[in-house]
């Protein structure tokens, strides 16, 4: 190893600056995080538990204990089946949400984050508030975090992964040091079994009496890449920033798709609210990071007999008022039921798409009333199906009872003219058609409507228009005439096939 050279001192500043998040028990934040109280709670694979809260050690369950003997310590124990994809899907949402600080970011599964902030510095107003603000968001995610600053990415995740010591350097004083020059010697006095290597390499260090990593670095390149092989020189050179590693920017897909869960299921409608909110909090921020927009959003209950539920709430135009969503999902929470308790609360955003500036008027009284309008009628859309609630459109039919086809109710500033859609509009268009027509008496030469159980008598005050259509399909031969009974006219004609009246709707008068 001639052409190797003796290792700078450790946190020479490279020009970058990194902070790296390590979430030692993602698995377990994900069943903790939405409780307010803590739970003894303990994840099992087979007969062993590979993982345990604060609550469930204070009771003395450790790792490795079987499922029998940890009952027997702690009856109260609560205990879920270890799911890695669980705490996986959990990183990618955090991944997302540091997305809003750098693009630059990286996972390194299982456990962390690292995100290169120095290019962020000037848009967030320094170093300080910047971790700051990391620290406070954080902290709404309920996960059990550790942070760690260095001018590499190995130096950053070294020191974040040592937070769990308990004379290990505090994230102010990482701050201090950086901004002091002194950070080798914080990072000198750091244990040798912390390092990210190898546990075979581990082994060999410790038996050769290295207990820190100055005591590493003080040694030449040449005599270490003997003794410990080219991985454990590879390590410190990346540590020292001798051989720098690509920053390359996290691609993510716009897609938010997020999921809380509970020790104890939620048997009560009113109990989902906090979730709920939550959800859409981390919504409106990735909506807002992200510039997107939805139309439809679905929530997810996964229940403990492990049956599922869903619920879709759709708006008349895509938006990111999660305010709206909230109320409207409550409205459709009324109708819900369900035969056990929720275990799990997911929430996916369907339909982004990219947000558009929106021009709005100065003044309230000049502002554009659609959008009051949009809103009640998303209401109800909550309340009633699409067949209960629907608007109809014109088509171009020869046929007057089927000029008209059902829609989704939806507001429109612009109302198209007829001979737009290429219709020819006369006095045979009726306004309100039933679908289907319904079939009228002849009695003693007297048109009959029975209507529900009431007896009309309807009499013809027009001549008759003769259609002769779809030819192609099935030919339909009608006579089309209007009607009265009492004080209101109807459109009625005569199917010659059939040989039978109907009534095919009416006029509003």
């Amino acid at each position: 190893m001639a052409a190797q050279r003796d290792l700078p001192a450790l946190g020479t500043k490279t020009g970058r600056l990194y902070v790296s998040l390590y979430f030692p028990a993602l698995a377990l934040d994900h069943w903790l995080r939405a409780s307010q109280e803590t739970y003894p709670l303990a994840l099992y694979s087979g007969q062993r538990l590979v993982a345990v809260s604060s609550a469930a050690r204070a009771a003395g369950v450790t790792e490795g204990m079987s499922v029998t003997s940890a009952l027997a310590l702690s009856p109260q124990l609560c205990l879920r089946v270890f799911e890695p994809e669980q705490g996986l899907h959990l990183l990618q949402n955090l991944a997302q949400w540091a997305y809003g600080f750098t693009p630059y970011v990286e996972l390194d599964e299982p456990d962390f984050l690292h995100l290169e902030v120095a290019s962020s510095l000037r848009l967030f107003h320094g170093q300080t508030m910047l971790l700051e603000r990391i620290t406070r968001e954080l902290a709404a995610w309920r996960c059990a975090v550790f942070i760690g600053l260095g001018p590499t990415r190995m130096v950053a995740k070294l020191l974040a992964k040592s937070q769990v010591l308990e004379a290990a350097p505090s994230l102010v004083e990482q701050q201090a040091a950086i901004a002091e020059q002194r950070l080798g010697v914080l990072l000198s006095a750091l244990p040798v079994s912390r390092l990210d290597v190898s546990a075979a390499l581990l082994k060999r260090l410790a038996s050769s009496g290295f207990r820190q990593l100055g005591q590493l670095t003080a040694l030449p390149l040449s005599e270490l890449g003997q003794r410990f092989g080219k991985d454990a020189v590879r390590y410190l050179q990346q540590l020292c920033g001798l051989q720098e590693q690509p920053v390359s920017a996290l691609t993510l897909a716009p897609a938010f798709n997020q999921r809380l869960a509970f020790i104890y299921g939620l048997t009560d409608a009113a109990h989902l609210q906090e979730p709920l909110q939550l959800l859409l909090r981390q919504l409106q921020q990735f909506l807002r990071l992200r510039q997107l927009i939805t139309q439809r959003i679905c929530w997810c209950f996964y229940h403990e007999d492990k049956t599922e539920s869903q619920i879709i709430v759709a708006v008349q135009s895509a938006h990111s008022d999660t305010d709206e969503f909230y109320q409207l999902t409550c409205l459709k929470l009324e109708n819900l039921r369900w035969s056990s308790a929720i275990e799990q609360v997911g929430l996916e955003a369907l339909g982004l798409t990219s947000a558009a500036p929106v021009a709005k008027g100065l003044f309230r009284d000049m502002r554009d009333k659609s959008d009051d309008i949009e809103r009640l009628m998303n209401r109800f859309y909550q309340r009633f199906s699409a067949q209960q609630f629907c608007s109809y459109r014109l088509q171009a039919e020869h046929l007057p009872d089927k000029q008209q086809c059902e829609q989704l109710a939806f507001v429109s500033n612009k109302v198209k003219a007829a001979s737009a859609v290429g219709l020819d509009v006369d006095h045979w268009l009726c306004p309100w058609l039933l679908h289907p027509p319904q079939a009228l008496f002849m009695r003693k030469k007297q048109l009959i409507w029975y209507r529900d159980g009431l007896r009309q008598e309807l009499q013809l005050v027009s001549r008759a228009a003769r259609f002769d259509s779809h030819w192609w399909q099935q030919r339909a031969r009608r006579d089309y005439f209007i009607a009265k009974a009492q004080q209101h006219y109807y459109s009625v004609f005569f199917c010659q096939q059939r040989e039978q009246w109907f009534m095919a709707g009416f006029y509003v008068c």
